[in-house]
């Protein structure tokens, strides 16, 4: 018995590679009015400069470094290295399109080529947990200083089923945080 909580215990905490386990899935979804704009939102979403765990204007939950690598009006390329259960480095790909009078600002990891490509051309490295992630933000505007925002994260993680009220609690936070960024 002792065996299996040692076990359980190193799982969570990185100590065992995690590909034997099965994929758990996670999604959690937030939504509110915020007192900003669209642009306004987007700006906030899109500054890596001033975006990280502590000590910057934009919050972040855990993220200690993020490095713009290809950037343009509707589409950019971060890396991101997060602390956490097992510290992640990941390539985050988003864009920018327009569903009727909705915004959407989706970010996802590039696919598996593109991922390759980064690594060789950047020499960073992506590590996550996730084996898939998904942000999709939806911007709807009210007025010209108002917004209703909507977001939905889905993960698929390498943690067993165990993790994933430890990954919905971590969703949880970051997505709080970044809904206080909309006030500042």
């Amino acid at each position: 018995m002792r065996s299996i909580i040692s076990m359980g215990f190193m799982l969570l905490v990185g100590l065992v590679p995690f590909n034997h386990l099965n994929a758990s899935e996670v999604a959690v979804a937030r939504s509110a009015v915020v007192e900003k704009s669209v642009p306004a939102i987007l700006d906030i979403l899109r500054d890596h400069t001033n975006t990280c765990h502590s000590g910057c204007l934009y919050k972040m939950t855990n993220l200690e470094e993020s490095q713009v690598i290809d950037v343009n009006e509707i589409e950019e390329i971060v890396w991101q290295r997060i602390s956490g259960i097992r510290e992640t480095r990941q390539f985050v790909k988003s864009s920018l399109s327009k569903e009727g009078d909705v915004f959407v600002w989706f970010s996802r990891y590039p696919e598996q080529s593109e991922l390759d490509n980064l690594q060789i051309e950047t020499g960073l490295d992506h590590v996550s947990t996730f084996r898939v992630m998904q942000i999709k933000w939806q911007l709807k505007p009210i007025s010209e200083s108002q917004t209703e925002v909507s977001v939905e994260m889905k993960v698929d993680h390498t943690l067993s089923a165990v993790g994933d009220p430890i990954i919905r609690n971590s969703i949880n936070k970051t997505l709080l945080t970044l809904f206080y960024n909309f006030s500042i």
